[in-house]
């Protein structure tokens, strides 16, 4: 049992009648001073005996909590390429994902689970989930699971007249902006969880996310969203620092953050679009009662109406950061936002869709976070990481979701572009930085960051080789750039519930000519090419691809 800090203050201070027994046992000592040697040996025997038994007990409860330590799954994907700084940057990438899986102790048990980075040693939501869409719950489902079980709190609600307590998606909170309702990003936690149980349909995990993601849009709906113009009200998603926006959100005085939840962001609306789809997937794959989950179905489609509305700047040709208080647009652009835009759907129609792709601003190195910078007094923050590392940096997870949405759109020069900018970052510090700059420094404390490996992994599974994995299996359409690659490219080991695959891509491009597993060519399943899940063992996929044509 452990003892507070006071029980151990007064051990180390004794009391009154402690200090009078020492006084005794001093003159008692005194008097056996010239008694022979001999007689202290039962002590002695004793004492022995104490240190035998002391250290026994370490070594079996040392032992214990081995054999009952939770297993971790092993990672031995390769990336085999005739470029070796590709395989270099791939398992640089898996060693550092792996680097951030950290057993912990959760009640009386322990559970592996993810830390968002070397700086960053706790659990988030957001990071967790980010990850876990991009690459996590491909490679390290167990750990998925752990940390988004580990992503909820409970929280009291008024619903009807009468009070509820509701278990939902933990919001991650910041030192700038607060927690909620400032940010309210927190249905991120939805996406984490759907990408999980698209890796190992745990039914009895679905379950539980279902109920979850339900509440938390309840929570959403109740406090955050905005009826006349139907848009979720918060801080952009990830980016709640006073570098990320206007100085007039941080010179509020004593409340921080107050005015930032009376914007609007694309990110933060492009999450509860993806939230209520989610959550109508969950309802229809639990088999729930039909209306239930098509009026998530409506309220996802509503959402999307909303953004296309409100935060299209026609001027620039793509969508807007924010909507301030005023309900004005933001000229700026959030890389993330226009990512989920254009991966999840919310926009279809092909001339914005190609306008985005034109005009958001790439830089050397890769996306920026926001473009273009805010005008803030850098120089004389240089020094407080805080104040400007929101504002126009590289967030190497920002990059891969624009690699996935690139590779949908058969982008292929955008991912060629993407992987090339991550893979001499990576290389160029020996490591996955949470932030770059745009010259391509980084701060050297934020090393090994969690979504920045999996953004890389990414690019490299959901882009290069075009792998969309699902409940009932994998899809192929991989986007191989002749730019980069020149000779066939070779995915080894990559394992899906209980397959394993080696995967190889001939020729460049991004239209599939010739679909093979294990020499036997296949056609096209419901419009793509397809693995069942129900596949067991080793087997080879050969994807041949050719340019699509002008």
């Amino acid at each position: 049992m452990l003892s507070s800090n006071n029980d151990l203050h007064r051990r180390h201070r004794g009391t009154s009648s402690s200090r009078k027994q020492d006084q005794n046992n001093s003159r008692q000592h005194s008097l056996n001073t010239s008694k022979k040697k001999h007689q202290n040996q039962p002590h002695n025997f004793v004492t022995r005996r104490v240190i035998i038994i002391t250290a026994t007990l370490i070594i079996l409860s040392y032992s214990f909590f081995q054999i009952y330590k939770p297993k971790r799954n092993e990672v031995t994907t390769q990336l085999i390429t005739s470029i070796p700084s590709y395989d270099e940057a791939h398992a640089l990438a898996l060693t550092e994902l792996k680097a951030n899986v950290i057993l912990k102790r959760s009640g009386a048990s322990r559970q592996y689970r993810f830390i968002a980075g070397e700086y960053w040693d706790t659990t988030w939501t957001r990071d967790t989930s980010y990850a876990a869409e991009q690459a996590g719950s491909l490679l390290y489902p167990q750990v998925v699971r752990s940390s988004l079980l580990a992503s909820v709190e409970t929280i009291n609600i008024q619903v009807g007249g009468k009070i509820e307590q509701l278990t939902v998606w933990l919001q991650d909170e910041c030192g700038h902006f607060g927690n909620w309702p400032h940010l309210s990003d927190s249905i991120v936690g939805a996406r984490g969880a759907w990408s999980y149980y698209r890796a190992t349909a745990d039914v009895e995990f679905l379950q539980w996310a279902y109920k979850v993601t339900k509440n938390t849009l309840l929570r959403a709906k109740h406090e955050v969203y905005d009826e006349k113009m139907g848009l979720f009200k918060g801080c952009s998603s990830f980016m709640e620092s006073c570098s990320g926006y206007p100085s007039k959100y941080c010179t509020e005085g004593e409340t921080p953050g107050k005015l930032v939840a009376q914007t609007k962001a694309l990110s933060t609306n492009a999450l509860y679009y993806s939230g209520y789809k989610i959550a109508a997937y969950m309802g229809r794959e639990l088999g729930v009662e039909e209306g239930e989950y098509i009026t998530y179905w409506d309220n996802a489609e509503m959402l999307r109406h909303s953004i296309r509305r409100h935060l299209w700047l026609e001027d620039k040709g793509y969508y807007a950061y924010f909507i301030d208080e005023n309900d004005e647009l933001i000229n700026q652009f959030e890389g993330l936002g226009e990512a989920f835009v254009l991966l999840d759907g919310i926009e279809r129609n092909h001339a914005r869709i190609n306008s985005m792709f034109a005009n958001i601003t790439l830089g050397k190195y890769g996306l920026p976070c926001l473009w273009p910078k805010f005008d803030h007094d850098e120089e004389s923050t240089k020094n407080n990481i805080f104040y400007w590392y929101h504002n126009g940096q590289l967030w190497p997870f920002v990059q891969g979701y624009y690699a996935m949405a690139a590779a949908k759109h058969g982008r292929t020069d955008i991912v060629a572009y993407s992987l090339e900018a991550l893979k001499e970052l990576a290389l160029m510090g020996k490591t996955y930085a949470e932030l770059y700059r745009v010259d391509g420094t980084f701060p050297q404390d934020r090393r090994r960051q969690l979504w920045s490996s999996t953004g890389f992994l990414a690019m490299i599974y959901q882009g290069l080789f075009g792998i969309t994995y699902d409940v009932d299996g994998l899809r192929f359409a991989p986007n191989k750039p002749g730019s980069i690659f020149l000779h066939d490219i070779l995915l080894r080991d990559f394992k899906f519930r209980d397959m394993i695959l080696d995967i190889v891509v001939m020729g460049s491009g991004s239209k599939v000519t010739k679909f093979v597993v294990d020499d036997v060519e296949k056609d096209q399943h419901k419009g793509s090419y397809f693995v069942e899940s129900s596949l067991r063992g080793r087997h080879t996929v050969t994807i041949v691809v050719e340019e699509e044509a002008k």
